[in-house]
């Protein structure tokens, strides 16, 4: 499945459970790129994700 499939799958997954549970604010989704590369993150980012999490500060600044 590519990225912008995954996300907005995962997205509308939390959708309809925060429309289920009647929460007045939506979860954030974090999406965490410890395993993945610099490409795949930055698909993430070109489909407006701006919630990544990495391990270590170097990591995160190469996939910038």
């Amino acid at each position: 499945q590519c990225v912008p499939q995954a996300l907005a799958s995962v997205n509308a997954r939390i959708d309809a459970q925060v429309s289920q549970a009647r929460l007045v604010q939506r979860p954030r989704l974090v999406a965490v790129s410890k395993f993945h590369s610099a490409e795949l993150v930055k698909a993430a980012y070109a489909t407006g994700h701006r919630h990544f999490g990495e391990n270590y500060v170097q990591e995160l600044v190469e996939k910038s």
